[in-house]
Protein backbone atom coordinates (compact mmCIF):
# COMPACT_ATOMS: atom_id res chain seq x y z
CA UNK A 1 0.00 0.00 0.00
CA UNK A 2 1.49 3.50 -0.90
CA UNK A 3 -0.42 6.54 -0.28
CA UNK A 4 -0.19 10.07 -1.00
CA UNK A 5 -1.48 13.59 -1.29
CA UNK A 6 -2.93 14.06 -5.10
CA UNK A 7 -4.86 17.26 -6.61
CA UNK A 8 -7.83 16.30 -5.38
CA UNK A 9 -6.51 15.28 -1.78
CA UNK A 10 -5.35 12.31 -0.58
CA UNK A 11 -5.28 8.89 -1.99
CA UNK A 12 -4.35 5.10 -1.68
CA UNK A 13 -3.07 2.85 -4.44
CA UNK A 14 -2.71 -1.68 -4.03
CA UNK A 15 0.63 -2.71 -6.05
CA UNK A 16 2.41 -5.57 -5.80
CA UNK A 17 5.96 -3.44 -7.09
CA UNK A 18 6.32 0.13 -6.95
CA UNK A 19 8.71 1.39 -8.78
CA UNK A 20 10.28 5.17 -7.57
CA UNK A 21 12.04 6.74 -10.63
CA UNK A 22 10.64 10.00 -9.79
CA UNK A 23 13.96 11.89 -10.09
CA UNK A 24 16.62 13.26 -7.04
CA UNK A 25 13.86 14.35 -5.39
CA UNK A 26 12.32 11.46 -4.50
CA UNK A 27 8.97 11.64 -2.42
CA UNK A 28 9.60 7.68 -1.84
CA UNK A 29 12.92 7.20 -1.19
CA UNK A 30 12.51 8.11 2.18
CA UNK A 31 10.50 4.55 2.61
CA UNK A 32 13.03 2.89 1.24
CA UNK A 33 15.87 5.39 3.26
CA UNK A 34 15.10 8.23 5.42
CA UNK A 35 18.46 8.66 6.19
CA UNK A 36 19.40 9.49 2.04
CA UNK A 37 18.99 13.39 1.21
CA UNK A 38 19.86 15.49 -1.91
CA UNK A 39 22.52 18.22 -1.43
CA UNK A 40 23.91 20.77 -3.36
CA UNK A 41 27.10 19.66 -4.63
CA UNK A 42 28.54 23.09 -4.59
CA UNK A 43 28.82 24.31 -7.62
CA UNK A 44 26.20 25.50 -10.58
CA UNK A 45 26.11 24.35 -14.08
CA UNK A 46 25.05 26.42 -17.20
CA UNK A 47 24.58 24.59 -20.52
CA UNK A 48 23.59 25.60 -24.09
CA UNK A 49 23.01 23.91 -27.45
CA UNK A 50 24.23 26.61 -30.47
CA UNK A 51 22.45 25.55 -33.21
CA UNK A 52 24.43 24.83 -36.81
CA UNK A 53 23.65 28.08 -38.26
CA UNK A 54 25.72 30.14 -35.64
CA UNK A 55 28.30 27.98 -33.91
CA UNK A 56 31.63 27.94 -34.37
CA UNK A 57 33.34 25.24 -36.30
CA UNK A 58 34.39 22.54 -34.04
CA UNK A 59 36.41 19.79 -34.86
CA UNK A 60 36.47 17.67 -31.75
CA UNK A 61 35.08 17.68 -27.77
CA UNK A 62 37.45 19.41 -25.16
CA UNK A 63 36.97 19.53 -21.17
CA UNK A 64 38.89 22.22 -19.50
CA UNK A 65 39.37 22.65 -16.05
CA UNK A 66 40.78 25.88 -14.51
CA UNK A 67 40.41 27.56 -10.72
CA UNK A 68 37.11 26.68 -8.99
CA UNK A 69 35.36 26.32 -12.92
CA UNK A 70 35.20 24.38 -15.86
CA UNK A 71 33.82 24.62 -19.62
CA UNK A 72 33.45 21.50 -21.68
CA UNK A 73 32.04 21.22 -25.69
CA UNK A 74 31.17 18.58 -28.10
CA UNK A 75 30.02 18.90 -31.25
CA UNK A 76 26.84 17.70 -32.91
CA UNK A 77 26.14 15.47 -36.18
CA UNK A 78 24.22 18.74 -37.81
CA UNK A 79 27.23 21.12 -36.92
CA UNK A 80 25.66 22.59 -34.04
CA UNK A 81 27.85 22.49 -30.80
CA UNK A 82 26.91 21.30 -27.10
CA UNK A 83 28.62 22.98 -24.48
CA UNK A 84 28.60 23.27 -20.65
CA UNK A 85 30.15 25.16 -18.02
CA UNK A 86 30.54 24.82 -14.22
CA UNK A 87 31.49 27.01 -11.31
CA UNK A 88 31.78 27.01 -7.72
CA UNK A 89 28.81 29.35 -6.45
CA UNK A 90 25.96 30.24 -4.22
CA UNK A 91 23.18 27.92 -4.01
CA UNK A 92 20.17 29.30 -5.40
CA UNK A 93 21.11 31.17 -8.03
CA UNK A 94 18.59 31.80 -11.52
CA UNK A 95 19.65 32.47 -15.40
CA UNK A 96 18.85 36.22 -15.47
CA UNK A 97 19.41 38.96 -18.33
CA UNK A 98 23.02 39.84 -17.92
CA UNK A 99 24.07 35.62 -17.30
CA UNK A 100 25.30 35.26 -20.85
CA UNK A 101 26.99 38.40 -20.38
CA UNK A 102 28.33 37.26 -17.29
CA UNK A 103 29.70 33.91 -18.63
CA UNK A 104 31.65 35.80 -21.48
CA UNK A 105 33.64 37.73 -19.17
CA UNK A 106 33.89 35.00 -16.78
CA UNK A 107 36.09 33.05 -19.36
CA UNK A 108 37.02 36.02 -21.59
CA UNK A 109 40.88 34.56 -21.07
CA UNK A 110 40.02 30.89 -21.63
CA UNK A 111 41.57 29.04 -25.53
CA UNK A 112 38.77 29.12 -27.92
CA UNK A 113 36.56 28.10 -29.47
CA UNK A 114 35.35 28.95 -25.52
CA UNK A 115 34.92 32.44 -26.03
CA UNK A 116 33.54 31.89 -30.06
CA UNK A 117 31.02 29.64 -28.60
CA UNK A 118 29.79 31.74 -25.24
CA UNK A 119 29.73 34.17 -28.40
CA UNK A 120 27.12 32.34 -30.48
CA UNK A 121 24.96 30.93 -27.68
CA UNK A 122 21.71 32.83 -28.22
CA UNK A 123 20.38 33.58 -24.49
CA UNK A 124 17.55 32.00 -24.84
CA UNK A 125 19.16 28.93 -25.40
CA UNK A 126 20.81 29.28 -22.03
CA UNK A 127 20.27 27.03 -18.83
CA UNK A 128 21.55 27.24 -15.21
CA UNK A 129 20.37 24.70 -12.62
CA UNK A 130 22.29 23.73 -9.34
CA UNK A 131 24.36 20.90 -9.27
CA UNK A 132 22.98 18.02 -6.78
CA UNK A 133 23.84 14.41 -5.43
CA UNK A 134 22.75 12.39 -3.16
CA UNK A 135 25.03 11.98 0.27
CA UNK A 136 24.82 9.82 2.09
CA UNK A 137 22.88 7.95 -0.65
CA UNK A 138 20.53 5.34 0.05
CA UNK A 139 21.56 2.14 2.22
CA UNK A 140 19.77 -0.16 -0.36
CA UNK A 141 17.87 0.89 -3.32
CA UNK A 142 14.78 -1.56 -2.38
CA UNK A 143 12.90 -2.41 0.86
CA UNK A 144 9.99 -4.64 0.98
CA UNK A 145 7.72 -3.71 -2.84
CA UNK A 146 9.44 -0.29 -3.60
CA UNK A 147 12.56 0.05 -5.28
CA UNK A 148 14.47 2.86 -6.14
CA UNK A 149 15.59 3.83 -10.08
CA UNK A 150 17.51 6.66 -11.30
CA UNK A 151 18.03 9.42 -9.32
CA UNK A 152 16.02 8.60 -6.95
CA UNK A 153 18.69 5.68 -5.57
CA UNK A 154 21.51 7.14 -6.66
CA UNK A 155 22.13 10.97 -8.47
CA UNK A 156 25.33 11.95 -8.82
CA UNK A 157 27.35 14.57 -10.54
CA UNK A 158 27.34 14.59 -14.33
CA UNK A 159 30.79 14.28 -14.66
CA UNK A 160 31.32 10.93 -15.71
CA UNK A 161 28.13 10.92 -17.84
CA UNK A 162 26.58 8.57 -16.22
CA UNK A 163 22.99 9.21 -14.69
CA UNK A 164 21.00 8.26 -17.26
CA UNK A 165 22.97 5.08 -18.20
CA UNK A 166 22.95 4.06 -14.64
CA UNK A 167 19.16 4.74 -14.82
CA UNK A 168 18.91 2.27 -17.67
CA UNK A 169 20.75 -0.30 -16.30
CA UNK A 170 18.73 -0.47 -13.45
CA UNK A 171 15.84 -1.01 -15.38
CA UNK A 172 17.60 -3.92 -17.20
CA UNK A 173 18.21 -5.68 -14.08
CA UNK A 174 14.63 -4.84 -12.33
CA UNK A 175 12.68 -6.28 -15.35
CA UNK A 176 15.37 -9.32 -15.39
CA UNK A 177 14.37 -9.86 -12.02
CA UNK A 178 11.00 -9.22 -11.62
CA UNK A 179 9.86 -10.71 -15.02
CA UNK A 180 9.50 -14.32 -13.77
CA UNK A 181 8.26 -13.12 -10.36
CA UNK A 182 4.95 -13.94 -8.40
CA UNK A 183 3.17 -11.41 -6.60
CA UNK A 184 4.47 -13.29 -3.09
CA UNK A 185 8.25 -13.78 -4.87
CA UNK A 186 8.48 -9.71 -5.55
CA UNK A 187 9.93 -8.73 -2.01
CA UNK A 188 12.90 -11.32 -2.67
CA UNK A 189 13.42 -10.22 -6.39
CA UNK A 190 13.78 -6.78 -5.47
CA UNK A 191 16.45 -8.51 -2.67
CA UNK A 192 18.29 -9.44 -5.74
CA UNK A 193 17.85 -5.85 -7.78
CA UNK A 194 19.70 -4.44 -4.82
CA UNK A 195 22.56 -6.65 -4.17
CA UNK A 196 23.14 -6.95 -8.72
CA UNK A 197 23.02 -2.73 -8.80
CA UNK A 198 24.12 -1.39 -4.86
CA UNK A 199 27.89 -1.85 -5.49
CA UNK A 200 27.85 -0.58 -9.59
CA UNK A 201 26.39 2.34 -8.34
CA UNK A 202 28.07 3.70 -5.60
CA UNK A 203 31.23 3.05 -7.41
CA UNK A 204 30.17 5.30 -9.98
CA UNK A 205 28.81 8.11 -8.10
CA UNK A 206 32.00 8.42 -5.74
CA UNK A 207 34.03 8.73 -9.03
CA UNK A 208 31.68 11.21 -10.19
CA UNK A 209 32.12 13.11 -7.42
CA UNK A 210 35.94 12.70 -7.42
CA UNK A 211 36.03 14.30 -10.74
CA UNK A 212 33.97 16.97 -9.91
CA UNK A 213 36.20 17.36 -6.56
CA UNK A 214 39.32 17.86 -8.70
CA UNK A 215 37.51 20.02 -11.49
CA UNK A 216 36.35 22.59 -8.81
CA UNK A 217 39.67 22.66 -7.22
CA UNK A 218 40.14 26.52 -6.12
CA UNK A 219 43.66 27.05 -4.29
CA UNK A 220 46.47 27.43 -6.94
CA UNK A 221 49.32 25.04 -5.23
CA UNK A 222 46.46 22.37 -5.29
CA UNK A 223 45.62 22.99 -8.89
CA UNK A 224 49.50 23.13 -10.47
CA UNK A 225 49.42 19.48 -8.78
CA UNK A 226 46.39 18.62 -9.96
CA UNK A 227 47.23 20.31 -13.46
CA UNK A 228 50.28 17.89 -13.39
CA UNK A 229 48.94 14.65 -12.14
CA UNK A 230 45.41 13.90 -13.46
CA UNK A 231 46.90 14.47 -17.16
CA UNK A 232 49.51 11.22 -16.09
CA UNK A 233 46.78 9.21 -14.09
CA UNK A 234 44.79 9.55 -16.96
CA UNK A 235 46.94 8.24 -19.66
CA UNK A 236 47.31 5.12 -17.18
CA UNK A 237 43.85 4.76 -16.01
CA UNK A 238 41.41 5.58 -19.11
CA UNK A 239 41.15 2.46 -20.83
CA UNK A 240 40.47 0.71 -17.64
CA UNK A 241 37.84 3.13 -16.58
CA UNK A 242 36.33 3.08 -19.67
CA UNK A 243 36.19 -0.37 -19.76
CA UNK A 244 34.65 -0.73 -16.29
CA UNK A 245 32.18 1.65 -17.21
CA UNK A 246 30.90 0.98 -20.66
CA UNK A 247 31.49 -2.69 -21.14
CA UNK A 248 28.74 -3.67 -18.42
CA UNK A 249 26.68 -6.73 -19.26
CA UNK A 250 23.63 -7.67 -17.74
CA UNK A 251 24.06 -9.94 -14.88
CA UNK A 252 23.08 -13.62 -14.93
Amino acid sequence: MVSGVGPVGGFEVEADLVVAADGVHSSLRALVDPRAAARYASHTAWRALVPAALAPRVADSGDSWGRGQRFGYAPMGDGGVYWFASAVAAAGGVAGPDELQALCERFAGWHEPIPALLAATPPAALLRNDVLQLDPPPRRLAAGRIALLGDAGHAMTPDLGQGACQALEDAAVLAAVVTRAGPADIPAALARYDAARQARTRRVLRGSRTIARLAHLQGPLRCALRDRLVPAAAALTRDRALDELLRWHLPP
